[in-house]
């Protein structure tokens, strides 16, 4: 083995459900509960596709490692505003 902590991972939890649930019927008279994963069952915001389509030509290159101006502004008023409204509580 190249690695030999990979040894020590544990199984993917959802592969564990399913091998102890393997052989139980479930009630027939029950609606089940559908608990899968990974896809989306409602419709995501206009907003969204929109954005996306917007900005298409960005999806050919990866972003500055520092962030943009934009983002950069963004957050740096996000935790101005955030940090200044916690010690207003304290």
């Amino acid at each position: 083995m190249i690695n030999d902590r990979l040894a020590a991972l544990t199984d993917y939890p959802f592969r564990r459900l399913a091998d102890l649930l393997d052989g139980i019927d479930p009630p027939t008279d029950v609606p089940p509960l559908i608990m899968s994963i990974g896809e989306p069952k409602h419709r995501y915001p206009d907003l969204v596709s929109e954005t996306l389509a917007a900005h298409a030509d960005g999806w050919g290159k990866y972003p500055p490692t520092i962030g943009t101006p934009a983002f950069r502004a963004a957050v740096s008023g996000w935790l101005t505003r955030r940090h200044r409204s916690a010690q207003r509580a304290n």
